[in-house]
């Protein structure tokens, strides 16, 4: 998030200025935005509730190279700014969503725990259902708050069908997750990624960007045309790739396996 990396520029910024241990760059980040705290620290961070400002605090658990295969695809569904802010949405949904206390009372602990699990023996398939279970909680939240906050859009919920589709096909290899905001980022390991190219290209109407069309990516993985369509209107995003320079502009057309 755009917040979340700000600030912890700012925050990083600041103690590299004044010479601040890492905890109080932390806890600046945390000030400014809470996501912002987990992005100071490197690897898989565990941010902590705590019970005020000084015992919210971040974890790094396992470096980056603990799951060095992990990827993340970023697809842009909407580049216009939302109408009501993540920081007002939270504070409605905490006022008005009977979702919420349950939420963090029993499920959040018991998800936390089961997601370092994951993370520890590199389960994607239970990283997988944690987020998008988590993601879908969000969101069921955010429709429980008074009013409604709407911020998935149609190609939202075209990518969660695409992703529950691909899994019933290829099994449980592709994960998404939505922030408050329409954008999705899709979690995968590298082997399946060609697989998933492919088939989200056979989606899309534009060409694979050279930087990421090797020949793995034109193999016959013996897709299916049997599936059902899933893009019956042509629906614009970007799609940009986390971990290089590749980006595409493209339309969602009628989708089969």
């Amino acid at each position: 998030a755009s917040s979340a990396s700000g600030f912890a520029a700012i925050a990083f910024a600041f103690g590299q200025l004044f010479h601040l241990p890492e905890k109080e760059v932390v806890r600046l980040a945390r000030l400014g935005s809470g996501s912002a705290c987990r992005s100071i620290l490197g690897g898989f961070v565990h941010w902590k509730a705590g019970f005020n400002e000084w015992d919210s605090t971040c974890e790094s658990l396992f470096p980056s190279t603990h799951w060095p295969n992990l990827r993340a695809v970023i697809i842009v569904c909407s580049t216009t700014e939302k109408d009501i802010g993540s920081t007002v949405g939270m504070k409605a949904s905490l006022a008005t969503s009977s979702f919420m206390r349950t939420r963090v009372e029993e499920d959040v602990p018991v998800r936390v725990k089961e997601l370092i699990s994951a993370v520890e023996y590199r389960n994607f398939r239970q990283l997988a259902e944690i987020t998008m279970r988590e993601s879908d909680q969000l969101h069921a939240i955010c429709l429980d708050t008074w009013p409604p906050l709407l911020y998935l859009n149609e190609s939202s919920r075209q990518i969660m069908r695409f992703v529950h589709a691909f899994n019933a096909h290829f099994g449980t290899c592709l994960a998404y997750t939505f922030d408050a905001g329409p954008n999705a980022i899709l979690l995968m390991e590298d082997e399946t990624f060609p697989i998933f190219m492919q088939t989200f290209v056979k989606a899309c109407d534009f060409k694979l960007p050279k930087s990421i069309h090797g020949s793995s990516h034109s193999e016959n993985i013996g897709l299916e045309s049997d599936m059902p369509k899933l893009f019956p209107e042509p629906i614009q995003v970007d799609i940009r790739d986390m971990f290089g320079d590749a980006q595409q502009t493209g339309h969602f057309n009628e989708f089969s396996m």
